[in-house]
């Protein structure tokens, strides 16, 4: 992640440093899966009238294409809002991916994302 709020792929030398997010938004908390086929981030995007709403996107690397996977409430954003998808992970086998949220209840909410 760059200080632009940019997510980046680069090789271990350092070279071939390449975005992957388009060039408006925020995005945050990339995670590789087990099998480095896709990142998974967050990105907080600003609707009308500054609501702003966060989702989840999926980077496939051999593709070069991003999905989303999750699409948060427009107005429901912050760094702990009750509800918003955080701190994208991954299962171990690569397949399923997971969120953590803010709840009322608890901690954090764990929900699984395809």
């Amino acid at each position: 992640m760059g200080l632009d709020r940019q997510i980046y792929t680069v090789d271990p030398d350092g070279s071939n440093l390449e975005r992957i997010t388009p060039e408006s938004g925020v995005y945050t908390w990339p995670a590789w899966s087990p099998d480095a086929d896709r990142i998974v981030y967050s990105d907080v995007l600003e609707e009308d009238q500054g609501n702003f709403t966060m989702s989840l996107f999926a980077f496939d690397v051999v593709s070069g294409a991003s999905t989303e996977i999750y699409a948060g409430e427009p107005g429901v954003t912050g760094l702990l809002a009750e509800g918003v998808a955080h701190y994208p992970l991954w299962a171990p086998d690569s397949k399923r991916g997971l969120r953590l949220s803010p709840s009322p209840r608890r901690a954090c909410r764990c929900s699984s994302a395809t």
